[in-house]
């Protein structure tokens, strides 16, 4: 059913993109499905929320084979100039200069059907998918290091190349 894929979906996402998180939450009634960028790198940005939130109600709806409505659709952003296609989209007006960006279906939703589940293949697609976030937790290469040098340098500013090198006890030209 939807729950147990939007549940391995958020289980295993940083593996496609660390910066970019789902949560979901029911409370019985109402399932939202909130969208968040956290990530030193990433920006906020409109275009990028528009992208994720479109997109995971589009795939929701090729999983399913039903044309989902949403409850409600909340953005972070303003509105822009023109709605109109967030409304065909959406299938409902979208409020926008919200505290998160998140879809709102009826509870329902979770207990819908996948189209074509395939068990032999969700067997070994998960179990390399943890055998990937083993693998990027102990990174212990040159590069995992120094990616998570540079996360954590990162937060709040953009480090240089020097602070990076000196923090890996490294010259700038070994790094």
């Amino acid at each position: 059913d939807v729950a147990e894929a939007v549940e391995k979906y958020a289980k295993y996402q940083q593996i496609l993109d660390e910066g970019r998180i789902l949560l979901y939450r029911s409370d019985g009634e109402t399932v939202i499905m909130q969208y968040m960028i956290d990530h030193p790198f990433l920006q906020y940005d409109r275009h990028l929320v528009d992208h994720m939130m479109a997109g995971m109600l589009t795939y929701s709806r090729n999983l399913t084979g039903i044309d989902l409505q949403c409850r409600e659709v909340m953005f972070v952003h303003d509105a822009p100039a023109d709605i109109s296609e967030y409304k065909r989209l959406f299938k409902c007006t979208p409020r926008f200069g919200s505290e998160i960006n998140a879809l709102t279906f009826d509870d329902a939703y979770l207990r819908l059907p996948i189209l074509q589940p395939n068990r032999e293949l969700l067997i070994v697609l998960e179990r390399y998918a943890q055998e990937v976030l083993v693998r990027l937790r102990h990174d212990d290469s040159h590069t995992g290091k120094t990616r998570r040098m540079i996360i954590d340098v990162l937060r709040g500013s953009v480090p240089s190349i020097r602070s990076i090198a000196s923090k890996m006890n490294m010259s700038v030209r070994n790094l």
